[in-house]
C-alpha cells in the first residue's frame, strides 16, 4: 500500500505525468503544458517564451528616384611636342620599339 491509498471522499488517485508517482488529484496541478504534475516535479515556463519580436519599419523616412547615367565621349588627343627628348630608351611604342626623334 502506498501513501495514496487511503480514502478522502470526493478525491481520487491520479499519477504525476513527469515522475509516475501515484498521489491524491488533489495534490497535482496542471501546468503550462497542461499536464497534471506534483510539486517537486512543477516547473515554470521559461520567460523567453513570452517575448515578441518588435516589428520594424525599414524603409527611409524618404526616396529620390535614380539619375540616369550621362555618358561623356572623351576624344584621345594626341600630339607631337618637340620637347619630349626621344633618345632615351624607355620611351617606346605599343609594340616595344624605341621612339626616335
Amino acid at each position: 500500500m502506498g501513501k495514496a491509498d487511503y480514502l478522502a471522499l470526493g478525491d481520487y488517485n491520479a499519477r504525476c505525468s513527469m515522475c509516475g508517482f501515484k498521489f491524491k488529484a488533489s495534490q497535482l496541478t496542471r501546468n503550462w503544458q497542461g499536464m497534471f504534475r506534483c510539486r517537486k516535479c512543477q516547473e515554470t515556463r521559461h520567460p523567453q517564451e513570452y517575448v515578441r519580436a518588435v516589428i520594424e519599419n525599414q524603409t527611409p523616412p524618404w526616396t529620390q528616384p535614380l539619375d540616369t547615367p550621362t555618358y561623356v565621349d572623351v576624344p584621345q588627343i594626341i600630339t607631337t611636342d618637340a620637347s619630349i627628348d626621344t633618345s632615351d630608351t624607355w620611351l617606346t611604342t605599343d609594340e616595344g620599339v624605341p621612339l626616335t626623334s
